[in-house]
């Protein structure tokens, strides 16, 4: 129900509706044109097929436009079609967009919701959490990032790495390089050498 009103609001958002609207109205007055204007086309049914194959940039070539008011408004269908093609394009993958974060803002709700109930889970839960915190660290290949909470829509619904507190300031990430660096305040503070 939420992914409909997703996609509703964004059709709204965009004007999407109405520009398809407006392209399906051109499109079949074009048709309704065309017959009226090609030797050729004896049927509307005939129209509508040459109608398709421009707006779909196939060009069949079992009809073909002589008249210029016919190549002109084929010429008008077909850019009409491009505009409506990159939109579709667009409102999918904001659609796309908007379901993931839908659903990993619900992941990690329920998981932070375990969190403040962890003393009261029962065990099972628990061996639950603790295995998809080391599928997580599987994944990442051990590369476990402390101070931040990293969410990935490729491992299973509901995979989630909690925020770590900060560490220690003698095991800080620095430290684990060079405990000889010297700690600077500030990016633009000169880099101190180490006492000797």
């Amino acid at each position: 129900m939420k992914r409909l009103q997703i996609l509703r609001r964004i059709l709204r958002e965009t004007g999407a509706n109405k520009i398809w609207t407006g392209f399906l109205i051109h499109f079949f007055l074009s048709a309704a044109a065309i017959w009226l204007l090609e030797p050729d086309i004896h049927s509307y049914q005939d129209s509508l097929w040459y109608c398709y194959a421009v707006v779909t940039t196939i060009g069949f070539g079992d009809v073909v436009a002589q008249t210029f008011l016919s190549r002109v408004l084929s010429m008008l269908l077909s850019l009409n079609a491009a505009l409506v093609i990159a939109l579709v394009t667009g409102v999918v993958v904001n659609y796309y967009n908007q379901v993931t974060a839908l659903r990993q803002k619900e992941t990690l709700t329920a998981f932070m919701d375990k969190l403040e109930r962890l003393p009261e889970l029962p065990p099972e839960e628990l061996e639950q959490i603790s295995l998809r915190v080391r599928e997580l660290n599987r994944v990442l290949g051990g590369g476990i990032v402390p101070g931040s909470v990293i969410l990935f829509s490729s491992l299973p619904r509901g995979s989630l790495l909690p925020s770590f507190p900060p560490l220690p300031q003698e095991s800080h990430p620095r430290s684990w390089l060079s405990p000889s660096l010297p700690r600077r305040s500030r990016l633009s503070d000169p880099v101190q050498s180490p006492p000797r």
